[in-house]
């Protein structure tokens, strides 16, 4: 921890390089790991305390989800994501018909410091599956927490498609949840499309497609 940020060094470099992963231009105080869920955290002077995956935790590139996959459940992809560093664009494809058991609901896809234009995260159906993700809880199956460059893709396209459904009745619920914590702390850059979004009822008031 420096004046100007975080350095790190490995030994497959020759010279230490910056490992800001969206932490302010500020200087770091202190440094502590936790080891058990590899996260680094940094003590700032006046700016709070922030927190990465660390260096080697690194996400980027295609990966599967589903039986057998790369990631069991959504639940542990988005998970991963929402802890790791991004060194490029993250694809989640869906290979299973269904999504319920295993899932922990709401699944929340919380503000990545490094999400950017070229570090986008996409949750897809893989090619020819019709996939289903279903549940019940109030407010969103899936939140989207002030998170950013994000894209919700059914694709229905050679027999591909994704359906949503939050069957909640108890209070207001959607299939999608869009959240703000805050002034000027909106999700920005979502897209959303090609997708069926299902609530509890089509004629309850509470019940919504994207809330």
């Amino acid at each position: 921890g420096m004046d100007v940020g975080i350095f790190y060094l490995d030994n497959l470099i020759p010279d230490w390089q910056l490992f800001n992963n969206g932490l302010p231009n500020v200087q770091v105080m202190d440094l502590d790991i936790n080891y058990d869920i590899d996260l680094l955290y940094a003590g700032t002077y006046g700016r709070g305390l922030w927190h990465s995956g660390l260096h080697s935790n690194q996400l980027g590139g295609t990966y599967t989800v589903g039986d057998g996959q790369d990631f069991e459940t959504l639940t542990d992809a988005i998970n991963t994501y929402n802890n790791s560093c991004l060194s490029s664009n993250v694809v989640f494809e869906l290979t299973d018909a269904s999504y319920s058991s295993g899932e922990i609901f709401p699944i929340t896809i919380h503000q990545h410091p490094s999400a950017d234009v070229d570090k986008t995260l996409t949750i897809r159906p893989a090619n020819g599956v019709n996939t289903n993700l279903f549940g019940g809880t109030p407010g969103g199956l899936i939140n989207l927490s002030t998170a950013r460059h994000v894209v919700i893709d059914g694709v229905n396209a050679a027999g591909t498609s994704l359906t949503i459904t939050n069957d909640y009745s108890l209070d207001e619920s959607a299939a999608i949840n869009i959240v703000s914590e805050g002034a000027d702390m909106g999700s920005e850059h979502i897209i959303i499309r090609n997708c069926i979004l299902q609530g509890a009822s089509n004629t309850s008031p509470n019940a919504f497609g994207i809330f």
